[in-house]
């Protein structure tokens, strides 16, 4: 008996001095960060984003986590999304369903949000076109999600070479992602550093990922031990060499191919952007579809909001919006949508290209593809796209000038977030 109690004492000893140790811990690690100023919840800890994209997209904590590889779109998102018949995200195509005109969109992460993310709900740029527009022939108009986070091409191409007999027309929304080529004087063809980050993981990193991810679900992210541990494991992965950096990337082409430093390397990125571009119209003329390309809104030229002027940390230089313009004047049909906001006085941007998700006036989240961005971009292209002859878009005899029946969808949505 007095063995037992001995015993039950050593571990009421023991089970104190462990709570008290993790108070100590826990203490202390409040305290580090306090000082450090990274105080936050565990997401925002690990996550440090500054990109409205990833920050409200997915069901992850790391926009790491978000990607994987594919054999021949070099990445896509779909370990943190909800995905389609094809496996991306955005609307259901529900091949067997007749009577619906599918509109495919191709691009990078603007274009995703453009199109929505959501398989069963439509994004303001498809309801607007139902609300307004009459597919003829057509009982339904929608959108289906070709595009993807940091995409450029030859990525939109390829998607289409993919899936254009699952579309009825085509979409492009495009113009940013290529500025990090055309500007950094790095070959057309070579990927965004999302490729070479997923093909050179290392066992350490994939490790921090999904201890991560694993962490994020569960009730321990609350600990400020596992936060600060969490955020000295991030910032030692920091230190290492970029699995991103394109001279790193081992047994890949385009290491020898990476860099260019001569000025006429630039006009030989601009001539391969508009080849790009004749390629993508090529190959929707094969597949009998009508296509239209859109340059998307920039912050370049608009007198940024206090807000605009903290998030939009960086913006794709005036010359290479320049050059942009010159690209997509030499394609048809086209509609130049880089100074859509220019004059706009209410905050549209959260970072430097995609749209703010926080309604003004409220203060709550808005759905990505339901901002207000994205409405006025939405209605643009909808009245840019009636005007095309090959597009078989009219407009219905209700007026949709109004921003009550244009913007309907936003007044139910804006309480979500997602």
């Amino acid at each position: 008996m007095k063995e037992t109690l001995s015993l039950i004492n050593k571990l009421m000893r023991l089970a104190a001095s462990m709570i008290i140790l993790v108070c100590i811990l826990e203490a202390g690690s409040l305290i580090i960060l306090q000082v450090i100023g990274v105080n936050l919840p565990f997401k925002e800890i690990v996550a440090k984003r500054t990109n409205v994209h990833l920050s409200v997209t997915g069901k992850c904590a790391l926009p790491e986590s978000n990607f994987k590889l594919h054999p021949y779109l070099a990445f896509t998102s779909g370990r943190c999304f909800e995905v389609n018949e094809l496996g991306l995200t955005g609307r259901r195509l529900e091949r067997d369903k007749p009577g619906i005109f599918r509109i495919g969109i191709v691009g990078g992460s603007v274009a995703k949000q453009f199109g929505g993310l959501q398989l069963r709900e439509p994004a303001a740029f498809e309801q607007h076109l139902n609300e307004c527009y009459q597919a003829k022939g057509y009982d339904e108009i929608r959108i289906i999600n070709f595009a993807d986070g940091a995409w450029k091409h030859p990525q939109q191409s390829i998607a289409l070479l993919l899936w254009g007999q699952e579309i009825d027309a085509v979409l492009v929304l495009e113009g940013f992602n290529e500025h990090y080529n055309l500007t950094n004087l790095i070959d057309f063809s070579v990927p965004a550093s999302t490729f070479f980050s997923l093909a050179n993981r290392g066992p350490l990193t994939a490790m921090y990922i999904d201890v991560v991810e694993s962490v994020a679900k569960s009730k321990i992210s609350y600990s400020h031990t596992v936060k600060l541990t969490a955020w000295l494991f991030g910032e030692t992965l920091k230190q290492l060499p970029s699995a991103s950096d394109l001279h790193s990337a081992k047994d890949f082409v385009y290491r020898e191919r990476a860099a260019v430093n001569k000025s006429d390397d630039q006009l030989a990125n601009v001539k391969a952007y508009k080849q790009a571009l004749a390629n993508l119209k090529q190959l929707s003329i094969a597949h009998q579809l009508p296509v239209a390309f859109v340059l998307q809104p920039f912050p370049n030229g608009k007198h940024l909001t206090p807000y605009e002027k903290r998030v939009v940390t960086y913006m794709a230089s005036d010359k290479h919006l320049q050059l942009t313009r010159e690209v997509f004047s030499k394609i048809e049909p086209a509609l130049d949508a880089s100074a859509l906001f220019e004059h706009e006085e209410q905050t549209i941007f959260g970072d430097p290209i995609h749209f703010n998700n926080r309604d003004q006036a409220s203060g709550k989240e808005v759905m990505l593809g339901h901002t207000y961005g994205d409405r006025v971009l939405a209605r643009h292209i909808a009245s840019f796209l009636a005007e095309q002859p090959d597009w078989p878009l009219n407009a219905k005899e209700a007026s949709c000038g109004d921003e009550a029946a244009i913007f309907a969808h936003h007044k139910n949505q804006g309480s979500k977030s997602q």
